[in-house]
């Protein structure tokens, strides 16, 4: 029996439908439980997935089942990175008021500016701290 493709024709095969399955997926529309939850983990930064249940007066299975489900981990993701975004603005005035007392905040600041300037299309996507063991929360 031969073969009629290649194995890089099968990969890419398999690279094309992937890719088509990704930009065709339907729009997600989050329940208003999922909006809870978003605002919760948001409101509580915690990764206790329990805690988060406890306060939003939901199983702590019902993650798990959203999480299987198609263009959940997308919404939530998309829906946290725009959080932070959002949020970036804090994280810098922290880095700037605990530059004065410990150099780790002000090099992390002039790497960041640095790499804005040198790349005139970065857009920052997420937002990466160094916190010491005596930072204190906004």
């Amino acid at each position: 029996m031969e073969l009629t493709k290649s194995h890089n024709d099968i990969i890419n095969d398999g690279i094309d439908s992937v890719s088509t399955n990704v930009t065709n997926l339907p729009t997600f529309n989050p329940t208003p439980s999922m909006r809870l939850w978003l605002e919760k983990s948001i409101e509580l930064m915690t990764d206790n997935i329990s805690q988060i249940a406890n306060e939003c007066h939901l199983a702590r299975q019902t993650w798990y089942k959203w999480c299987k489900q198609q263009g959940f981990n997308h919404w939530f993701n998309h829906e946290w990175e725009q959080y932070l975004l959002r949020s970036s603005w804090r994280l810098n005035l922290i880095g700037l008021k605990k530059a004065h007392e410990d150099y780790r905040y002000w090099a992390y600041l002039q790497d960041k500016i640095l790499t804005m300037k040198s790349n005139p299309n970065f857009e920052p996507t997420s937002v990466e701290f160094i916190l010491d063991s005596n930072a204190t929360g906004v």
